[in-house]
């Protein structure tokens, strides 16, 4: 009896030990390029070890890391925090992670990152995002919710992140909601503040 409970034991350890690619404390750390994306970033090192600070074709970002949202129309929204070492365009990254096409409630979007700037806090470090696929015309309240799951997401960027709207059509919709947007917890940043202490539009 005693051999058969120490094989049921042994057997259950080994099924606890199965069935996932979960990280236990006794693992050695993921390769970072093993991650097609995270949920979360909760610090400054973690967003350094998934963006990528070369190859960078957005002329606003020393450091860039793509994002994805999906389902943001309706009331459970998925943030991507994109691996953009291993994954450079949106594109890429949909056909690993089996994300098919255009899909409602979609943003497509980057995160870049200015250490030598000065963010809206005052504090140094600018973070900045924007949204051009599938479309550019995004409404506030979808810009908005937006940057809520950043804030969620990555808590850090709070006081440090500017909205900036690259494409005209973006800049049409900021003109017409422009009430909207003096209100908002986030500034907008256009190419020529960029560099500055501060500088926002309509605020």
């Amino acid at each position: 009896m005693i051999h058969m409970a120490r094989l049921f034991c042994g057997l259950f350890l080994i099924f606890l030990g199965c069935g996932g690619d979960s990280v236990t404390r006794s693992e050695e750390p993921v390769d970072p390029l093993d991650v097609d994306f995270i949920s979360e970033v909760p610090d400054q090192a973690t967003y350094d070890q998934y963006s990528n600070p070369n190859g960078n074709p957005e002329p606003y970002a020393d450091i860039l890391m793509l994002l994805q949202i999906e389902k943001l129309d309706t009331n459970d929204p998925i943030l991507y925090f994109v691996n953009t070492r291993k994954h450079l365009t949106h594109s890429v990254f949909m056909v690993a992670v089996g994300i098919n096409g255009e899909n409602p409630g979609q943003m497509r979007g980057t995160l870049g990152y200015r250490p030598n700037d000065t963010a809206p806090d005052g504090s140094p470090g600018l973070y900045l995002f924007d949204f051009t696929q599938p479309r550019a015309d995004f409404s506030y309240e979808w810009v908005k919710n937006a940057y809520d799951l950043l804030i969620a997401g990555m808590p850090l960027l709070e006081g440090k992140v500017a909205f900036f709207p690259t494409q005209t059509t973006q800049l049409a919709v900021i003109t017409t909601e422009q009430a909207l947007y003096d209100a908002a917890p986030f500034p907008v940043y256009l190419f020529e503040d960029l560099g500055k202490r501060s500088g926002t539009y309509g605020k």
